[in-house]
């Protein structure tokens, strides 16, 4: 017997033999240490493995691969990382890791001034204006229409506000409640124009053009007031 046990005792210790420790399934949440707020998709992470898993929406993770020992790589941006050591009786009480806000300095940034990327744009339409001439390259025709809106647009600060209205008296309600819903003067157009080169140039009106006074806006059921219109 005694020659058993040292025979065992030879191997233990010529070969080592590792006892495996149990999965502990590691339950947890995480939450801004500075203010307790809950940090969503936050990456966990097993030291020196590929599996991992990130926070839900309420910062809380679960993992069923962790170790005894094992450390928990607890990483997001704007704060500090954070390591977690897996201990025994982890299975049975979740972990609470708090993550603090990481200053971050910028380095510096030299903005020299230069050319307005607009006026490179409008120098260049001006240098290409004759090359781009539809009138120069090929024949067109399209329909044109045109529209000419002369209105008055209150103080967004009052009329958004109910209660300000309210305080505004009868007559100016009824000016932010009249340039609200209507215009003062409304100018439309619709024709067709015809090119062929040299010279040739076609225009007809294929609809009225109008002037109303007092024209509701567009969405506003009222019906338009008409005082002049012509053709």
């Amino acid at each position: 017997m005694r020659t058993v046990t040292r025979f065992l005792l030879f191997i233990l210790f010529t070969f080592g033999v590792t006892i495996p420790h149990a999965d502990a399934q590691v339950s947890g949440k995480v939450i801004d240490g500075s203010n307790g707020v809950p940090l969503a998709f936050v990456t966990i992470v097993i030291q020196g493995t590929n599996q991992g898993v990130y926070s839900d929406i309420d910062g809380a993770f679960f993992i069923n691969s962790a170790k005894e020992g094992d450390l928990l790589l607890c990483s997001y941006v704007g704060f500090k990382s954070k390591e977690i050591l897996i201990q025994q009786n982890q299975q049975t009480t979740p972990l609470v890791v708090e993550l603090m806000p990481a200053a971050v300095e910028l380095t510096e940034a030299v903005v020299l001034a230069g050319e307005n990327p607009a006026n490179r744009i409008v120098r260049l339409a001006m240098e290409n204006k004759e090359r781009n001439n539809p009138e120069v390259n090929c024949s067109f025709i399209y329909d044109s229409y045109n529209k000419f809106v002369f209105t008055a647009v209150m103080d967004s600060a009052v009329y958004t506000n109910p209660d300000l209205v309210m305080e505004l008296d009868s007559s100016e309600q009824v000016v932010v409640k009249l340039f609200d819903e209507q215009h003062l003067l409304l100018m439309e157009s619709v024709s067709e124009r015809k090119f062929i080169p040299p010279n040739k140039i076609h225009r007809k009106c294929e609809g009225k053009s109008g002037l109303w006074f007092l024209r509701p806006k567009p969405g506003n059921a009222r019906n338009p007031t008409s005082i002049v219109q012509f053709l």
